[in-house]
Parts: structure tokens; C-alpha cells; sequence
């Protein structure tokens, strides 16, 4: 048995509005999970950048670290009689 175009009209409509509305919903919650995620990595990547500069300085310590005890080393070899 058909339906009244008019019925058959109506519910389409219905359908309609609401799977539009879903979508829209789940549109949003997949935008703000994205904004959530944006804010995530900029967070990852300033603590990338200050982690980054800390090694990078332990670095450079540690070759001053080792050009001076090279020159103490030689300096002290320098003292010491050969044999």
C-alpha cells in the first residue's frame, strides 16, 4: 500500500533533518577533537624545543668540559720527568 505524497514528503524531510543534525553533531565533536589535538602538538612542540636547547647547552658544556681536561692533562704531562 502507497502513501500520500504528502506523507511520503513529510518523513523524507524528517529523515533528512535528522541525519543532517547527526552530522552536524559529529562534525563538531571532530572539530573541537581536532582544536584539542592543534594545542596538543603546539604544547609538544614548544617542550620539544626548550628539551632541545638544554641538550644542545649539555653539549657545549661538555666539549668545554673535555678541552679542559685535555689542556689539564697536557699540562700535566708537561710536568712530569720522561722516563
Amino acid at each position: 500500500m502507497a502513501l500520500p505524497p504528502e506523507i511520503e514528503k513529510y518523513a523524507k524531510n524528517l529523515i533528512q533533518s535528522y541525519l543532517l543534525q547527526k552530522l552536524q553533531l559529529k562534525f563538531s565533536a571532530s572539530e573541537n577533537a581536532c582544536h584539542l589535538l592543534q594545542e596538543q602538538v603546539f604544547e609538544f612542540v614548544s617542550r620539544l624545543k626548550k628539551i632541545t636547547t638544554q641538550v644542545e647547552r649539555c653539549e657545549a658544556e661538555a666539549k668545554m668540559n673535555t678541552k679542559a681536561l685535555m689542556k689539564c692533562m697536557e699540562d700535566k704531562a708537561a710536568f712530569l720527568p720522561v722516563t
